[in-house]
């Protein structure tokens, strides 16, 4: 498993430094770097920092095609609103139907 380094300035904490230098689904040869470098790099647990990355992996989403569970969460809700606005339009358009039936007669 590969993470990218991100320099950060403000990072305050330990976890926060570690999860700002684990960019989870972006991995690119050049730049990637094992947990276990990172978390040496770091001064920290490579048990802490693998688990970590996998809570945020499941959090924001692995980069491999899955949705995240904010991601997942949204889709759930526009497709309500996608129903909801379908429905609507058919109201209206059997209505614009009879209205020009009854202009019409």
């Amino acid at each position: 498993m590969a993470v990218i380094a991100i320099p950060s300035a403000a990072a305050g904490t330990i976890h926060a430094r570690s999860t700002r230098c684990c960019v989870v689904g972006r991995r690119t040869h050049a730049d990637s770097k094992p947990i276990a470098q990172v978390a040496k790099d770091l001064g920290i647990n490579e048990g802490a920092l693998g688990s970590w990355v996998a809570r945020d992996r499941e959090a924001h989403g692995a980069g491999d095609g899955r949705v995240s569970e904010s991601e997942h969460a949204e889709l759930l809700r526009l497709r309500e609103e996608n129903a909801e606005l379908a429905m609507e339009r058919d109201v209206l358009k059997r209505s614009v139907v009879l209205w020009v039936k009854e202009a019409t007669t």
